[in-house]
């Protein structure tokens, strides 16, 4: 989803439908060389391919690559009050999906747990735990505790403003 979104971002740009919100500014500058320093030393260094595993890009990835993209895209995608409601009631649903089987999940009510393969305990790590469909209980309460404190803060803006009027 990430690459799709990236790519169509790249593509709209390339072909001049979409403008860079502001240019690109020295923070966002400082986190690309920053990506391109770490995977650059990763295979000068050789720790880019681990032996028996393979190359390690979801390191990478994950935590340098994807994190700076979504800081860069959210300002160029999400630029608008429509665009950021949308994107907040989308994690809003997110959120309660998670909720919900987790709950499921914890009761052992499989016919209510979606996808299956969370009740496979012989899939990812920590069952036993509710762990969603990332199977992984570390990742779904990250996840969880971040659309949480996303709702609560639009929530308390929203309600601010009301009052504002």
């Amino acid at each position: 989803v990430w690459f799709f979104i990236f790519c169509s971002f790249l593509l709209q740009v390339v072909f001049r439908k979409r403008k860079l919100v502001g240019g690109i500014t020295i923070i966002e500058f400082m986190m690309f060389l920053l990506c391109v320093y770490i995977l650059g030393s990763s295979i000068i260094a050789g720790t880019i391919y681990v032996e028996g595993h393979g190359i390690v890009l979801a390191t990478i990835l994950s935590g340098f690559v994807i994190p700076f993209s979504i800081f860069f895209l959210a300002k160029n995608l999400v630029d608008d009050e429509q665009k950021i409601r949308r994107v907040f009631v989308f994690f809003t649903i997110i959120g309660f999906y998670l909720g919900v089987t987790g709950i499921f999940e914890h009761f052992h009510i499989r016919s209510l747990v979606f996808p299956d393969f969370i009740m496979n305990p012989n899939m990812g790590i920590h069952w036993g735990r509710a762990r969603g469909p990332f199977l992984n209980a570390g990742t779904n309460g990250r996840v969880l505790a971040s659309i949480f404190f996303m709702v609560f803060y639009r929530s308390e803006e929203h309600t601010s403003e009301l009052q504002s009027h």
